[in-house]
């Protein structure tokens, strides 16, 4: 910012005029001191309440005050005097928005990119590119650092998909950006979207009309929100039955009930990478919906119907499912789901190819249709899984991850592990700890699971990433010399570029 002072004593700037008229008597001088005092104070308070404003305000020597703010400076990044003249950040505590501290990130998600919410209420994103979901202009397909979301304030939750993206506000309200093929923004696709590649997009977040959500999840092509009354609507992709309503209705662009609407009481809400999700309900109880082709429901296939051209089995009606109980959350991955009951056990069902119940089976597990003990019977506070790996949270803040391991999506260090699945990708079918090296004292208190990479939030606001990074997910360019990354990722084609040692993610 350049250009005058927009706060300024001017009339005090003569200081020797000032002192020469307050010398005829101490008692005068000391009410004109007295008087200026509180006029300055006033002023600052003026001053205060100017956001993003430079303010200079320059006292008589007779007062023992200097200059506060330089002429010129900028209050919305100035630690020295964070949104206000004068109000400076504690050492070593930057300025963002005028908020000391405001690039702290308070919460994480990761999708086919990723995101992440500030201190200060806006959001930054990161990845894939290719529709806008990173809230940049697609002509750019690569976002490989995380970069802020214009247009966004007051931001409590964001949740990427997979190639779009939505946030939740304070007042409830949910705004959405990237691909919008099957309305998934919440708005018609011609409704002043562009075209990416094939398909409508929107890099500017757009809000979903009518609706106030208390959580919100965001799947492929579809999302979902819990609403007052522990109701859950979704809107976007109906092909599978994934907004629990009717199977191949089409899709649609407003937030329709999940059905029956007497299956009220839910707590939370979870989409996978895949056409499915599930919530959980009262008593701890889980129904799950959507595509069912490896038993990602918690039941045989076989007794659903066939959608999608007589493809896969699906099921549009919530289905409740059995030998679950007391569950705390419950994660939607691909073709699995993984559920965290009361005591930090974890249940598994759905496809086991790939290690991810993480029960130990190392010959691929196959399909279960039912849950099953999972991680090894340790104990967790906080779990997820959305495409073939989980992560985990433990009582002392440790990170374990297990599944496909390939990409170094388990942040050990290694791309190795035992063969699984038809095609001898390597796995890892057990608990194991994520290498992070946190500053003394640090924790993580958030994690997130990707398409093969993963996220954690410590403590400190730090957010860390490791596995995939072919598009820049891990916050960093792909193959940078300075971040370690690998060339010979993935299996059986080893050519894709990945880290498995967690790397700080650099924000402002």
């Amino acid at each position: 910012m350049s250009g005058p002072p927009i706060c300024a004593l001017s009339p005090l700037r003569d200081r020797t005029r000032l002192a020469s008229w307050a010398q005829p008597a101490p008692w005068y001088g000391a009410l004109v001191r007295a008087r200026l005092v509180a006029g300055s104070l006033a002023l600052l308070g003026v001053c205060a309440g100017l956001q993003h404003l430079a303010c200079e305000v320059v006292f008589p020597t007779v007062l023992d005050a200097g200059s506060v703010c330089t002429e010129g400076g900028d209050t919305a990044s100035d630690p020295e005097n964070c949104g206000a003249c004068g109000n400076a950040c504690a050492a070593g505590v930057g300025c963002f928005r005028s908020q000391c501290g405001g690039a702290e990130v308070t919460q994480i998600s990761a999708g086919m990119h990723a995101c992440a919410v500030v201190k200060a209420g806006t959001v930054f994103c990161w990845g894939s590119n290719l529709f806008g979901e990173t809230g940049t202009d697609p002509s750019t397909t690569t976002v490989s650092t995380p970069t802020e979301v214009a247009g966004l304030k007051d931001v409590v939750e964001v949740r990427a998909g997979t190639y779009s993206t939505c946030v939740r506000r304070q007042d409830g309200s949910v705004w959405c950006w990237g691909q919008n093929q099957a309305g998934q923004l919440g708005h018609a696709p011609s409704a002043g979207d562009q075209t990416c590649g094939s398909a409508p997009c929107n890099p500017v977040p757009q809000q979903v009309p009518g609706l106030v959500a208390k959580a919100i999840d965001v799947g492929d092509l579809f999302a979902c929100a819990l609403v007052a009354g522990g109701t859950i609507s979704c809107w976007g992709d109906d092909t599978y039955g994934e907004l629990g309503s009717v199977i191949e209705a089409g899709a649609t662009s407003v937030p329709t009930p999940v059905l029956p609407v007497s299956l009220s009481g839910a707590t939370s809400v979870s989409t996978g990478l895949d056409p499915h999700a599930c919530a959980v309900f009262q008593q701890g109880r889980i129904a799950c919906w959507g595509e069912n082709g490896l038993g990602a429901l918690g039941h045989n296939p076989a007794l659903d119907p066939s959608c999608a051209h007589n493809v896969v089995a699906c099921q549009a009606a919530p289905y409740t499912v059995s030998g679950v109980s007391g569950a705390t959350a419950v994660r939607a991955g691909v073709g699995v789901t993984c559920a965290l009951v009361d005591g930090g056990a974890v249940s598994c069902w759905g496809d086991d190819g790939l290690g991810q119940f993480g029960n130990g089976a190392t010959d691929g597990g196959g399909v279960q249709f039912v849950p099953q003990p999972a991680a090894g019977g340790q104990a967790f506070v906080a779990l997820d899984e959305r495409y073939d790996f989980a992560l985990a949270l433990d009582r002392t803040g440790q990170v374990w991850a297990w599944g496909s391991s390939s990409r170094g999506a388990l942040g050990n260090q290694s791309i190795g592990g035992s063969p699984c699945d038809d095609d001898a990708a390597p796995c890892v079918p057990t608990p194991t700890r994520v290498a992070l090296t946190l500053p003394e004292g640090g924790t993580v208190t958030q994690v997130s699971a990707g398409d093969e990479f993963g996220l954690a939030l410590d403590s400190t606001g730090v957010v860390w990433s490791w596995g995939a990074n072919v598009d820049g997910r891990l916050g960093h360019a792909p193959g940078a010399a300075d971040a370690g990354d690998r060339t010979n990722c993935g299996a059986p084609v080893m050519d894709e570029i990945c880290n498995p040692t967690p790397s700080r993610v650099p924000f402002p």
